[in-house]
């Protein structure tokens, strides 16, 4: 007999939840395979709250301050904390310490982004995998690109390298980028030529 999956499941190893509460912070997950956002938080430090909120195809997520973004299959959410009404939040009273409401949504077009971060004047930075680039969002096109790798000759919509991570130094620059290794080998390969 087969037993339908839940639709997550969320298993941890047993030090998480204390790790958790003595840093003092929660964790945001994303899955675009499962359609899902999941917040993980420490309750106590034997167990663990998750939990998960549907989005189109989540994948780069971007906190600072009160604010979080969440790219999605064709567009960008931003989410601003109201911790004042997470006390009351109906299903679960006096659960959550935060409770974060969409407040603005930016059409982006199908742009695969991936990793993201709000730098210091606010903007949000991401790797924009399917144009091969860095861009920052824009609030008045879908993107703005500001680098791309030096082999890349031209920003089409083609997933040349398939940029998907960044690592961001303490002078609010960019300071690494990542690619899938199958990829990197095979630009590896064809820049050896």
């Amino acid at each position: 007999m087969n037993i339908p999956l839940p639709p997550y499941y969320c298993s941890f190893s047993p030090n998480i939840p204390e790790l958790l509460s003595s840093l003092n912070i929660s964790l945001v997950l994303s899955t675009y395979q499962a359609g899902k956002v999941i917040i993980l938080s420490p309750n106590g430090k034997e167990n663990l709250v998750h939990l998960p909120r549907n989005f189109d195809t989540p994948m780069g997520i971007a906190i600072k301050d009160n604010k979080m973004a969440i790219a999605q299959k064709s567009e960008l959410t931003e989410l601003k904390n109201s911790p004042g009404m997470a006390p009351t939040y109906p299903k679960k009273q006096n659960t959550y310490d935060g409770i974060y409401l969409p407040r603005s949504s930016y059409y982006t077009g199908q742009l695969a982004l991936h990793d993201m971060y709000y730098n210091n004047n606010g903007d949000i930075i991401a790797v924009n995998t399917l144009f091969s680039c860095l861009s920052k969002i824009d609030r008045e096109y879908s993107f703005t690109p500001f680098w791309k790798p030096s082999f890349i000759n031209e920003l089409t919509p083609t997933d040349s390298c398939h940029l998907n991570g960044l690592a961001v130094h303490e002078n609010d620059e960019v300071k690494y980028v990542t690619a899938t290794l199958k990829r990197a080998e095979s630009i590896r390969k064809s820049m050896q030529k």
